[in-house]
This record gives structure tokens, sequence and C-alpha cells, in this order.
């Protein structure tokens, strides 16, 4: 074992752009690594605070200091080392957060592009048997994770343009069907249904696993919430997934153009 994360949460949220993130936080570095260190399979050293075993660091090659994200990088490089990263959720970080929606952009932009990096840079570890656990199991999972997040964002907007242009044209079609005269003898119960039962049986386990996994990490941090949080966890169901999603896509976009990597 040459390092040792701990659970990072966000430092007094003021307003809902760091309340979101405070909930981001609690199962980014709650259930997340409580889970994954059962088969060495944390991947990133938060810069916050962690604690590494100097000599073993300096024989990988020390940090990357033009890496977006070292903290990452890292990681990657111990794993490739074989070394083992624990985690010990009794040590509880706070760490500042971005305010704004265009500060949260810049430093997301920056982070998943190290990600993509990174990713990149250590492929050789996918499915490698010789690298245990880490390489069957987490690093897939993480550019499984990766991949999804962007496909995700791609057919949620082709459905979204779909589904808008579908009530368009109903929408013109009773306009003229009115104007024409003809609107008492249209039949809609033919008309397609626009709920999907498929769906909303998706969104329920979804959402009860996410609750379970909230709950489990602010129990973890030894922290409450209350209605206070409530529009932070709104937003994190019904908008945040997507923002990510769209912020993963710039970031996919900026990288694979090769523009200038910047803090």
């Amino acid at each position: 074992m040459v390092a040792v994360t701990g659970f990072i949460v966000v430092a007094n949220p003021k307003n809902l752009v760091q309340r979101v993130q405070e909930m981001e936080y609690y199962g980014a570095f709650g259930f997340a690594p409580k889970m994954m260190v059962n088969i060495n399979g944390i991947m990133v050293i938060p810069g916050p605070m962690s604690i590494l075993k100097k000599k073993e660091v300096m024989e990988a090659g020390g940090f990357d200091e033009n890496n977006l994200t070292e903290d990452m990088e890292i990681g990657l490089r111990l794993h490739k080392h074989n070394y083992i990263i624990d985690y010990c959720p009794d040590a509880t970080i706070p760490t500042e957060v971005p305010d704004t929606l265009m500060k949260l952009y810049r430093q997301r932009l920056r982070w998943y592009r190290g990600t993509i990096f990174n990713l990149d840079k250590y492929k050789s570890m996918m499915f490698n048997p010789y690298y245990k656990d880490f390489g069957m199991f987490s690093y897939p999972s993480c550019l499984f994770y990766v991949v999804f997040t962007i496909l995700t964002f791609g057919i949620l907007v082709y459905y979204l343009l779909r589904d808008l242009i579908f009530k368009l044209q109903i929408l013109l079609l009773g306009v003229s069907a009115y104007s024409m005269g003809y609107f008492e003898y249209m039949d809609f119960s033919s008309m397609p249904v626009m709920f999907n039962s498929s769906f909303l049986v998706f969104f329920l386990v979804f959402m009860a696993l996410w609750f379970y996994y909230m709950g489990f990490s602010v129990r973890q941090a030894r922290a409450k919430l209350g209605l206070k949080h409530l529009p932070a966890i709104l937003f994190v169901i019904v908008i945040y997934p997507t923002l990510i999603s769209a912020f993963y896509i710039s970031s996919f976009i900026n990288e694979f153009l090769g523009s200038g990597r910047k803090w």
C-alpha cells in the first residue's frame, strides 16, 4: 500500500451550484470508494488531501506536472506498478468548489479532458489479467462510464428533438383540421401514446438505487440533509446528469481537436 485517500466533502456550500456539488461529492467520495477499495479499485488520489509514500511514488516517476488531472494520472501509474491505494472514510476533508456554472464548466472541462487523456494513456491495462481486479473491472468500469455518459447525451438530444418534431406535427395537424372544419371528425384515440411504461420502471429502479447510494454516503459523512437541500436534490436528479453529459461532450471535442490544455 502506497497511498491513502479520504472522504472529500464540500466546504460551506452557499448557493445552489455548490449544494449540487455537495450531493455529488457525497456519492463520489462516499459510497463509490467504499465499495471499490475492496478490490483495489480506487483510481484517483484526490488533491485536497491524500497521503502517499514518497519513496515508492518517486520510484514510479513522481507526479506528471503537465497533466490536467495529475491526481488521476498518479493513481493509474501506481496501479501500473501493482501498488495498492487504500481509503479511510473516517478522514473527512473539506474542499472549496466552484460557485457559478461557468466556473464549474471550466473545472469539469479540465477534469474530463484529463480523464479521457489518461484512460487512453493507460489503455494497456484494459481487461489485462496482470492487473487483477483493477484491470478486469475497475478500469473498464470507468471507461464504460465515460462512453455511456457521452452516448446518453447524444441519444437524449435525438429523442428530445424527435419528440418535439412529433408534437409540432400534431399541433399543426390540429390547427389545419380546425381551420378546415374537420376537427370534430378526427380520431385522437389512434394517435401514439407518449407515456412509456418501460422508461418509468427504469426511472423508478434508478431512483431507488440512487437514494440508497446517497443515504449510505450521507451517513458515512456523518452529515444531515434538510429542506434546504431539496432544490439541489431535484436538480441532481432532473438536470445535472444531462449537464455532466454536455460537459463530457465538450471535453471530448476539445481533446479530439487537440486544443490547448490549461487549468
